[in-house]
């Protein structure tokens, strides 16, 4: 994907004692409607990911799929692209008291190079 045409909207920054998804949720108010934000698979976190969508209007995220992930396709959209359901943990739904047990999300599975990822 080319990003030399994008623009970095905001940023966060804290100590060694922040964690990076506690200055993402700084982010969330931060990020305009009708986006699409980028992040690394150190962001992967239902709660947060979920937050970040239901914080404005088509707010959307990409991010890799953790490895050992678990879903169930719900349906298949196009070529390299289903409707999946996620499974949250007690853990992240005690943090994000808005979770709930499951997440919905559009999986796409990309290839480059002959290298295929799933975001």
């Amino acid at each position: 994907m080319e990003l030399t045409s994008h623009l970095l909207t905001a940023a966060a920054f804290g100590t060694m004692k922040n964690s990076e998804n506690e200055l993402a949720e700084q982010l969330i108010e931060q990020t305009g409607d009708n986006t699409l934000t980028l992040m690394d698979k150190g962001y992967y976190s239902l709660g947060l990911l979920n937050a970040w969508s239901l914080a404005g209007e088509h707010r959307h995220w990409m991010i890799p799929l953790r490895k050992g992930a678990q879903y169930e396709e719900l349906r298949k959209l196009g070529k390299g692209d289903h409707l999946v359901k996620l499974k949250t943990s007690p853990q992240a739904r005690k943090k994000w008291p808005g979770l709930g047990n499951e997440v919905t999300a559009r999986l796409l599975t990309v290839t480059r190079k002959g290298k295929s990822a799933i975001c």
